[in-house]
């Protein structure tokens, strides 16, 4: 594994248990240790394609950040996704 990708882990997870962070996995279907914004960082870091994207220098690809302007959900964010307005006034007027 690369050196940086360690010292990153590593990091991240030390100073969120530095503050009496610990995990909880029974309580959690999955448990990960990094935020939205620790995740986007280290796809810009280290990962060139992500689901079959190229990932842009702000750490998302082309479609997470349509996903992002369109419900402001991002991956490994804590609240869930809001609908998307289009799809529910398409709906609406019977366009789907």
């Amino acid at each position: 594994m690369n050196k940086q990708l360690c010292d990153l882990l590593e990091r991240v997870t030390r100073e969120r248990w530095k503050y009496g962070y610990t995990p909880e996995p029974e309580d959690e279907e999955i448990w990960n240790p990094l935020t939205a914004d620790e995740w986007q960082e280290f796809k810009r870091k280290f990962i060139e394609e992500y689901g079959g994207e190229t990932v842009q220098e702000d750490g998302l690809t082309h479609r997470e950040f349509l996903e992002y302007i369109r419900t402001g959900y991002r991956e490994m964010s804590e609240h869930e996704p809001e609908p998307d307005i289009l799809f529910l006034i398409k709906k609406r007027q019977g366009l789907i």
